[in-house]
């Protein structure tokens, strides 16, 4: 009797260790599961309770006028191109023309921005005094007074000539015989457009050239004003940060399937031998470590979203 009374005690033991060790493991696949999910959000399929940006969408930040990459969408550059201003025929004809100044420009330029919309002044660049110098020739070589070129090439395609990476970017066209140079800006001012142009809060830079030459048979000026925000004055994204991201990613991946095999191998071993308490252990460890780098990879992964966000906000203005 005393020894069917120790059998079942024996029993009851056997099966209170094994019910302890299925309630701490479940638990633990459990968890796995929900990282699991997590993990894969990580990678795409986003889960709507992660507080983590999926890194996939965030490349729509590629810089504008600069070369882009290939899996990155890309953002509209912001071009103002208003209409080309040319004066009336008989002004054409004027062969004592007074001299385009093109640092005379710029200073009325800003006088303009200062009375009448209470605007800071542009800083002359040289790089886009380049590229105004460049469509002036063209236009004279060409025989066209265009924003576009007969070639395709406009004001974007001049500013990558020349190397000038940009937030925004405009171009004023003029063609005539002016009294002065602040009258080819007054009569830019008279222009919607161009006036838009002159007054866009966003510009902070400003490039201008002004030149005289043969047009249609008429001795007369081209002057062009290129207004631009270099790329450079937004807060920059650490490219850096994004591929040390994607390699913990593919890290975490590898991490991932050695604890889904794990796993499975628990689950086809026998419960009451010493070799599944060993297997859990090494399991649970796997997961805690598991863990701890999906926890750091989410913190790198919400500091490259907010250098993205904060990018993406000075493009759009």
């Amino acid at each position: 009797m005393r020894n069917f009374f120790g059998s079942i005690l024996i029993i009851i033991f056997v099966l209170a260790s094994f019910f302890a060790l299925r309630n701490d493991l479940l638990p633990v696949w459990q968890k796995v599961q929900s990282f699991a999910s997590t993990f894969i959000g990580v990678k795409g399929a986003h889960d709507s309770t992660s507080s983590a940006t999926p890194l996939e969408t965030i490349p729509t930040a590629a810089p504008i006028g600069a070369k882009q990459d290939s899996s990155s969408k890309t953002i509209v550059p912001k071009v103002s191109t208003p209409g080309p201003l040319k004066v009336s025929e008989s002004h054409l004809a004027l062969t004592d023309a007074t001299p385009l100044i093109g640092s005379e420009i710029i200073a009325d330029t800003n006088i303009a921005r200062k009375t009448e919309a209470k605007l800071p002044p542009l800083t002359e660049n040289a790089k886009l005094d380049m590229s105004a110098s460049a469509k002036v020739d063209d236009m004279f070589a060409k025989q066209y007074f265009e924003h576009v070129s007969p070639s395709g090439k406009g004001v974007t395609d001049l500013a990558t000539d020349v190397s000038y990476a940009y937030v925004v970017i405009g171009e004023n066209l003029a063609l005539g015989n002016f009294a002065s140079s602040p009258a080819g800006v007054d009569a830019w001012m008279a222009r919607p457009g161009h006036r838009a142009n002159i007054l866009n809060k966003r510009y902070t830079e400003i490039g201008v050239s002004a030149k005289e030459g043969m047009y249609q048979g008429n001795k007369v000026w081209l002057a062009v004003q290129h207004f631009g925000r270099p790329l450079d004055s937004c807060p920059a994204v650490d490219m850096t940060l994004k591929t040390s991201i994607e390699t913990q990613k593919a890290n975490l991946d590898i991490l991932f399937r050695d604890l889904e095999t794990r796993r499975k191998e628990i689950e086809s071993i026998d419960q009451n031998g010493g070799e599944y308490d060993q297997k859990v252990q090494e399991y649970n460890a796997l997961r805690l470590s598991y863990q701890a780098s999906y926890t750091d990879v989410n913190a790198l992964i919400q500091k490259y979203n907010a250098e993205v966000k904060a990018f993406n906000s000075c493009i759009a203005g």
